[in-house]
């Protein structure tokens, strides 16, 4: 009796570890809660934006519309794009291209540089929601799949109840630079996480090179608290030129 394989061109999960694999589901799920609220961020902060850099509301309101016509154009170009590309290391650039441009709108002097950064968004969220929706066959076994989906996805939901009013939040008690350059640290530290889970599953364990996954996350949270930091200090110096006759 002959028995054929068939390979699916997915690697097979059912057996990786359960903890592993659901450690790569919540990374996805952050991810997806990150891309969702640097998305819809800007909702709640259109007056403070349009004032700061000189345009009106409805100008402003492109911050949400621009991102939305780009992630649906880009979304079947990226899948054909990183086709033969490790998806997970895919997801990895796309959070990391988001934190980027969410760091460049914090530091935008123009809307011009604004709209460019949610050009970028609007790669990011296209492109991760274009991979995200079928990951989870390649992240647990098959009795799991749905869970798994479901939670990934219940980062959107997430994102439109905490994520986006705790950004509005942070608008209202400081700035919306630093609502922006709040994301943009979140953005960061998932992408050092998600950055983990990828090396942990391409080389075959949590620790590559020396580096476990502890370290790779204080790493983010690093960069994270840099970054605030950094816009921290560019703001100050901004009021105090500002306060200069």
């Amino acid at each position: 009796m002959t028995t054929i394989d068939v390979d699916t061109g997915a690697p097979a999960a059912s057996g990786r570890s359960p903890v592993k694999g659901w450690l790569a589901v919540l990374a996805v799920t952050l991810g997806i809660f990150s891309l969702m609220t640097s998305e819809l961020l800007p909702v709640g902060l259109l007056t403070p934006i349009g004032t700061a850099l000189d345009v009106s509301e409805g100008t402003a309101g492109l911050m949400v519309t621009v991102p939305g016509l780009v992630a649906a154009v880009s979304a079947p170009l990226v899948t054909v794009a990183t086709g033969r590309i490790d998806r997970r290391i895919v997801l990895v650039v796309l959070i990391g291209l988001m934190g980027a441009a969410n760091l460049a709108s914090a530091f935008a002097t123009s809307f011009t540089v604004v709209l460019v950064a949610r050009f970028l968004i609007g790669i990011s969220v296209g492109g991760f929601w274009s991979i995200a929706g079928g990951i989870t066959l390649r992240l647990v076994p098959a009795k799991h799949v749905a869970r798994a989906t479901a939670v990934i996805f219940g980062g959107v939901e997430t994102a439109s109840v905490l994520g986006v009013p705790t950004g509005t939040f942070i608008g209202d008690l400081s700035n919306w630079r630093t609502a922006f350059a709040t994301e943009a640290a979140t953005s960061l530290y998932v992408s050092a996480f998600n950055l983990s889970i990828a090396l942990g599953a391409l080389f075959g364990g949590f620790v590559v090179n020396g580096i476990g996954t502890t370290s790779v996350l204080w790493i983010g949270a690093a960069l994270a608290f840099l970054a605030l930091f950094v816009v921290g200090r560019a703001r100050r110096r901004t009021e105090t030129h500002a306060t200069v006759p």
